[in-house]
């Protein structure tokens, strides 16, 4: 059911929210763009709609949906779905920048279906739509979103908070969530590790195309990390990419961009791991690596006969193997370089 603004109006008043309502001049966008899921993400100022967020937002510092969800899929460029523990946005695009909302509360009877026009606003770079404000108080709390896991069409990152503890001899860090990491350990990177304080906050940040990352929260300087003990960001991912996924199809997608992940980790290790050897070990380890490789082809070609097989499942089958296969390779290589 299509909530109406009245309706939204009896609602937030009911929350005791602050409002502040949008004449026609403010609504106007300064130059025609195109929304898409990535820009809602980062840059729609949730305040300016009605939503399960209400309270939250009126206790909470904040306004973008990146800042709130934990959970970002990318269903296609026309759908996007985002989730915490308890609430869930189901958004659908549709021309002339107008979005289909559906907002659930988790466990509750919270449920709504609200269709809204939204206009950029260069000067202050965000999405915003015309139904109402709900202000930042000035003493409200920052948000304390431990880890986001972002996946589909294209899309395959995860971030993870966590604070410094200390930094010992040969790269390795120790973190507040019990975990090590081996970061390079070049003199640039280690003086500005040293340089931080016990209990500085910080983030493991994972991209496919850089692999993970240790970042400093204050400066938004990255370190590259070599080694982490703790839970591979990439199966963290595909569990909830696996989780989520409407059907086969989409299962099947998420272990295609679990095995690109994976192969991008491997040769990121492999050349790591070559970079520190001698001309000797370098050959046992490039003839290993061919080993494996011929390995690897072999198994695929004998589960790759699985897909002759009727139904979706036998499909999945070689694409889950083929992750799982390059997953391994890439965890010894990088066990090997922790051990260096």
């Amino acid at each position: 059911m299509v909530q109406s603004s009245a309706m939204a109006i009896i609602f937030a008043s009911t929350l005791g929210l602050p409002l502040f309502f949008f004449d026609a001049v403010s609504v106007a966008a300064e130059q025609p763009r195109k929304i898409t899921p990535a820009a809602f993400v980062n840059e729609f100022n949730m305040r300016t709609i009605f939503s399960s967020y209400g309270q939250a937002l009126k206790y909470y510092c904040g306004k973008y949906p990146n800042e709130f969800f934990s959970t970002i899929h990318y269903v296609s460029d026309t759908e996007l779905r985002l989730y915490d523990d308890t609430n869930y946005w189901q958004v659908n695009f549709e021309d002339d920048n107008r979005i289909l909302l559906l907002n659930k509360i988790m466990g509750a009877s919270y449920n709504s279906e609200s269709m809204y026009h939204l206009g950029y606003f260069n000067s202050i770079h965000q999405w915003r739509a015309s139904e109402a404000l709900i202000e930042q108080e000035e003493n409200c709390e920052p948000i304390k979103l431990d880890r986001q896991i972002s996946f589909g069409s294209g899309n395959y990152s995860s971030k993870e908070i966590t604070t410094y503890v200390d930094s010992h001899d040969q790269g390795y860090v120790e973190l507040g969530n019990g975990e090590k990491v081996k970061v390079d350990s070049s003199v640039l990177y280690w003086k500005e590790i040293d340089a931080w304080a016990k209990g500085k906050a910080v983030s493991l940040i994972y991209e496919p195309s850089t692999g993970t990352r240790l970042v400093g929260l204050d400066t938004g300087k990255a370190i590259p990390v070599i080694f982490y003990s703790g839970e591979s960001p990439l199966n963290q991912i595909e569990s909830a990419c696996v989780e989520l996924a409407d059907d086969d199809l989409a299962r099947f997608e998420c272990y295609g961009q679990s095995l690109r992940g994976w192969d991008a980790e491997l040769n990121r290790n492999y050349t790591t791991l070559l970079s520190v050897l001698d001309d000797q070990e370098k050959l046992k380890i490039r003839a290993a690596q061919r080993k494996w490789l011929e390995y690897r082809d072999s198994q695929l070609e004998a589960i790759g006969l699985l897909s002759n097989r009727p139904g979706a499942i036998s499909e999945i089958r070689p694409a889950r193997m083929a992750a799982w296969i390059t997953r391994e390779q890439a965890v010894r290589l990088g066990n090997v370089i922790s051990s260096l």
